[in-house]
């Protein structure tokens, strides 16, 4: 039997490079497998191209600055 996942809240920050086609492919499948089993997103899976942001750290702590009131 699965657990119970209904009152788990998430969100998925993806890093990847675009140059690859299987570009944050791990992150999207956590957030699809979370959402499958009944957890509720609380924002869409965010990806970071490693091509478009040299330090990661700075675009995933922007994004958390604008969606940390849904935690």
């Amino acid at each position: 039997t699965p657990p119970n996942t209904s009152a788990l809240r998430y969100a998925v920050v993806a890093i990847g490079d675009s140059s690859y086609d299987t570009f944050c492919a791990a992150g999207k499948h956590a957030y699809h497998l979370l959402a499958d089993i009944g957890a509720k997103p609380l924002a869409n899976c965010f990806t970071i191209d490693i091509q478009e942001h040299l330090v990661p750290e700075d675009a995933a702590e922007a994004w958390l600055k604008r969606v940390i009131n849904r935690f």
